[in-house]
């Protein structure tokens, strides 16, 4: 009795999990109606540290071990490369089947502020940190790591479909929730299956770096894809078939890494 009782003091819970969501959705409301007199670019800013921060010093105060709880263990070089190819595949995906829907530009927007004018804004790195490497590292700390270490008490599979849902309405954005929803339960099941929040990490900062590069470059490709049917249908296929040879590569990763550990 004891020992479970010593488990649950040293690893977070449900509650807070659902604690350090609200504690978080409150700073990114906060920054999205622009309180205190913010600025697109603070806004921008407070919302990615906070993700980052409020989970770590959470773990502080209560004591935990930061590298438990977030699944802070080395990556495997097989695992990254299956991520790439995953996460490329997704995003490629994504991008056709929502190329109508979402109609990315203009209408597709990060809290308040726009992803469109934080893509095109003339300070390359401020973007690029604010759309592609900040939201890889925070909201990876956020829901593939706290988040996902309070709800394992309730079974892995919960675990995925609840932080995805989550990370799905922290988004703020109904254009994306679906298409954030299925990215999120692919992280998860990463996660679970490669037992880092590295790998994780790596396949958001591909994921988002596509369409940043797309954004930041030309319009050029971007128009010849979705110029006729027959590029959108050929692009999608190509996007299933990277997604396919990242699943495999995940697969035939975890079984060469358990017949390693079995010899």
């Amino acid at each position: 009795m004891s020992v479970g009782i010593h488990v649950t003091q040293d690893f977070p819970r449900v509650q807070d999990s659902i604690v350090v969501f609200c504690l978080c959705f409150g700073m990114i409301w906060m920054a999205g109606m622009q309180s205190f007199g913010l600025t697109g670019r603070h806004a921008s800013m407070l919302v990615q540290v906070s993700l980052i921060l409020i989970p770590v010093l959470y773990c502080k105060i209560r004591g935990w071990k930061i590298r438990h709880v977030f699944c802070l263990n080395p990556p495997r070089i097989p695992d990254l490369l299956a991520g790439t190819f995953l996460a490329a595949g997704l995003q490629l995906c994504f991008w056709i089947a929502g190329s109508t829907m979402l109609e990315y530009v203009s209408h597709a927007r990060y809290a308040s502020v726009s992803l469109a004018s934080l893509a095109f804004d003339t300070n390359f790195l401020f973007s690029f940190l604010i759309l592609v490497l900040a939201p890889a590292i925070g909201e990876e700390f956020l829901f593939r790591g706290f988040i996902a270490s309070g709800f394992s008490s309730i079974g892995r599979k919960a675990t995925v479909i609840l932080g995805s849902l989550f990370f799905a309405l922290i988004h703020l954005d109904i254009y994306r929730l679906l298409f954030v929803f299925i990215a999120g339960i692919v992280f998860g099941i990463v996660r679970e299956k490669t037992q880092s929040l590295y790998v994780v990490m790596w396949m958001h900062f591909v994921h988002n770096s596509i369409p940043f590069v797309l954004l930041r470059t030309s319009s050029s490709f971007a128009e010849f894809v979705i110029g006729s049917e027959t590029n959108k249908t050929l692009c999608f296929i190509g996007g299933l078939l990277l997604c396919a040879v990242g699943i495999i590569g995940f697969s035939a990763g975890s079984k060469t890494h358990d017949k390693g550990l079995r010899t």
